[in-house]
Parts: C-alpha cells; structure tokens; sequence
C-alpha cells in the first residue's frame, strides 16, 4: 500500500520500514515517527530477495538457508513468537508479523521471487538452477506447481 518498505540482508533478517520519513520532511525531523517497523528473524541464512504480493497483503522472503517464508501482519488477537533475539540491540517490533508459510524444495539458495497478479502463485528462483512455481492456498499450505 506504499506505507512501508522490506529490506534483506546478509544479518539473516528481514526489515520492515516505515516509508512515511522518507515522503515527507516533518515526519523524517519527527523522532516520535518511527523509522523501523519490524524485524524479523526467521532465516538461518543470508536474506537475498523480498517481495511483497500484489495485494501488499503478504510478503515473500528468500534465503541462502533455501527456503521462501510467507510472512503477513498478525492480527490483534495472534500470538506471535518473538521476532527479536534476546540479549539483541535490535529495537522491539512496532508491528507484529508472523510467518504463515515455509516453502522447502530448492537445494540452493534461494535469489529471486515473482507474485502472480493475483497472488495465488509465487515463483522462486534458486542457484539450485531450478525455477519453482508454488500454489498458495487459503489453507495456508504451498503446493509446488512446477
């Protein structure tokens, strides 16, 4: 929805940033905005791609650890996991998010991804030289497709 923006990094984490500062100037002199959103912490490797769905509802997360995460904002009433160490630097999460789904099958890691229009599909691209095309279901399950 152009409020936030992802970012990857060889940390292992995903961050979630707020895009407000960046489009205007009393909101970046503000230091009661908040710049970072989220930070999650669910790969065990380098976090080479994120993309968010078309729908800005999910986002998809690549990794060295050869997996794609799903990740969506959680709900009022979800439980969520703690996204930041204990003992970290790493500022506490002003958004909840949580991983709604692992994608395994890559043998490589994982560099790229592409949502369908509608979001029903995501492709992932890997150094396994492999192309896989995933059906996301309602039930929370990915089926691979190709």
């Amino acid at each position: 929805d152009g409020t936030r923006f992802a970012t990857a990094g060889d940390d292992q984490l995903v961050k979630l940033w707020n895009m407000l500062p960046v489009l205007d100037r009393a909101s970046e002199e503000d230091e009661n905005v908040p710049r970072l959103l989220a930070t999650l912490a669910s790969h065990l490797g380098a976090v080479n791609c994120v993309r968010w769905s078309p729908t800005g509802t999910f986002l998809a997360s690549g990794s060295d650890d050869q997996l794609v995460m799903i990740w969506r904002r959680a709900g009022a009433n979800e439980r969520v996991l703690g996204s930041v160490q204990f003992g970290s630097h790493t500022p506490v999460n002003i958004e909840k998010w949580r991983c709604v789904l692992t994608l395994r099958g890559h043998t490589g890691d994982v560099v790229d991804l592409s949502w369908a229009p509608q979001a029903e599909q995501l492709a992932s691209v890997s150094l396994d030289n492999t192309v896989r095309v995933w059906n996301l279901e309602e039930s929370g399950t990915g089926k691979q497709l190709l």
